[in-house]
């Protein structure tokens, strides 16, 4: 056991167990909320990708639907695969009409007229 020769060496040590108690407390709040952060971040960041993505999707949908419903219109188009979307899946200004496929029996000149029926789509 040791002994403390005043009032000032007791309170001294009394105060530096309190500290190293403290700092305990603190390190075992600070490891037992890390993992309960990380957990919650992992959580959040799975919904608002998936909600990015549905953003983008609706996005590419605003020009690949007017374009598929422009084309369907017309007769002509049957052996004309064309697809309609955002450059880059998300590109504000520019659209990309992709041509899937082409019925070997058709002209050069139906290409020519689904790509014009295509820009003309709303």
């Amino acid at each position: 056991m040791r002994h403390y020769r005043g009032n000032r060496e007791l309170q001294a040590h009394a105060l530096g167990h309190d500290i190293a108690m403290a700092d305990e407390q603190i390190d075992a709040s600070t490891e037992s909320a890390a993992p309960a952060a990380e957990k919650a971040s992992r959580q959040s960041f799975w919904p608002l990708c998936a909600a990015v993505l549905a953003l983008i999707l609706l996005f590419n949908l605003s020009v690949s639907v007017p374009v598929a419903a422009r084309l369907s219109q017309d007769q002509k188009n049957s052996g004309v695969v064309l697809v309609g979307y955002r450059s880059f899946g998300m590109h504000p200004t520019e659209i990309t009409l992709d041509l899937w496929s082409l019925d070997g029996e058709k002209a050069p000149i139906d290409l020519f007229r689904s790509l014009f029926q295509a820009a003309g789509a709303p």
